[in-house]
């Protein structure tokens, strides 16, 4: 891929994408009667600005479906999904230094990607660890006021510009 705006895409992923790693039941059995089994990587940007959309396909290929609203009140949703194993495996690659809230999907998703040969077990172990790490609810703590976590992510901004400005409309 030539060069992009990694930093962007990781942003629309990090707040409007998804990744995961699906597990696909097949309608063809094995000889001792179970049904076949198989894994992928899913990932998609999900959201209502078709430009933005557009712009991913023509930035980093893929396609988008359109889904249109349920209710009058609710916008048309699109998503934006980029295909094939090398691109998926490029397009993490690309995000991964920026990525905040999806750096640890994105890893996993990528260690499925890099696999080699047909490993179920392994392929079955990283589709449960991404299920935990894309479990609902899950989300990110900052160093917000009262936070508690030992876990934080702070701002690169340094100084204190807003009393500077809260100063000029003191009256």
């Amino acid at each position: 891929m030539k060069s992009k705006n990694w930093s962007y895409l990781a942003g629309l992923f990090d707040g409007e994408g998804c990744a995961h790693i699906a597990e696909v039941k097949f309608n063809d059995f094995k000889e001792d009667g179970s049904q076949k089994i198989g894994f992928r990587v899913d990932i998609h940007i999900t959201m209502t600005n078709l430009s933005v959309i557009k712009w991913l396909v023509a930035n980093f290929g893929g396609v988008y479906y359109t889904k249109e609203a349920p209710r009058s009140n609710w916008n048309t949703a699109y998503r934006w999904v980029p295909k094939g194993k090398k691109n998926k495996e490029e397009l993490l690659l690309g995000m991964l230094p920026y990525l905040i809230v999806k750096r640890d999907i994105a890893n996993v998703c990528l260690e499925f990607l890099r696999l080699e040969g047909i490993c179920p077990e392994t392929r079955k172990l990283l589709c449960d660890k991404a299920r935990l790490l894309t479990k609902r609810g899950k989300s990110v703590e900052t160093n917000t006021v009262g936070s508690e976590s030992s876990e934080k992510i702070e701002s690169e901004l340094i100084g204190n510009y807003e009393s500077e400005r809260t100063e000029m409309y003191v009256s």
